[in-house]
């Protein structure tokens, strides 16, 4: 239960940094850079994910969690761009 709650939080941080940045670059065009705005943030949600659900065991769990984790990211990358999109426009 609780890696399942940690992973929501990673989720739930993941969503917010990317509705953030991309309503400043929709509203101000302050933030400019595509690496910024999605690499970033889905990098740090990656590591949070492999961290939260795989960082003790064995080889195949860390070989799992490599495959793992960024999926996750996507999939909250995905639901974050969603919102935003219906939201700011394109």
């Amino acid at each position: 239960m609780k890696k399942l709650s940690l992973s929501l939080l990673v989720a739930a941080l993941h969503v917010a940094i990317t509705i953030i940045l991309y309503r400043e670059r929709a509203l101000h065009q302050r933030v400019e850079s595509d690496i910024v705005l999605f690499l970033l943030p889905f990098l740090a949600a990656s590591v949070g994910y492999y961290l939260v659900l795989f960082f003790k065991g064995s080889l195949k769990r860390h070989l799992l969690g490599i495959l793992i984790a960024p999926t996750c990211a996507f999939l909250s990358l995905w639901a974050a761009m969603l919102y935003t999109l219906n939201t700011y426009g394109s």
